[in-house]
């Protein structure tokens, strides 16, 4: 599909991961952290990404060739390092719920 989409606009976008990252983050946090129904969890997961999404075309919309792929590249690299200094998904002691018992 990405290559698809490279040959109808001549784009190349390699900042998707931090989108799919985002809503992988949210559905977990949501059902881990704050007790929300994992079914219920993965529609308001949605609310992330695109939540990101707009900002993001805001600074990158007007970008054109291999500066459009640098851009969704460093953004990419920005959600990575500003994901791994908050300690809210705990991604270095493992991602565990707080609860106590069994899950």
């Amino acid at each position: 599909m990405p290559q698809f989409l490279t040959e109808i606009d001549r784009t190349v976008r390699v900042g998707q991961q931090a989108f799919i990252g985002a809503g992988g983050y949210a559905l977990f946090l949501l059902s881990t952290k704050f007790g929300v129904n994992p079914f219920l969890a993965v529609p308001l997961s949605v609310v992330v990404p695109v939540a990101l999404a707009i900002p993001s075309y805001l600074l990158l919309g007007r970008l054109d060739g291999p500066y459009f792929a640098i851009g969704t590249w460093v953004l990419a690299e920005v959600l990575r390092l500003i994901t791994t200094k908050y300690s809210i998904s705990k991604w270095r002691r493992g991602n565990v719920s707080q609860r106590d018992g069994p899950i």
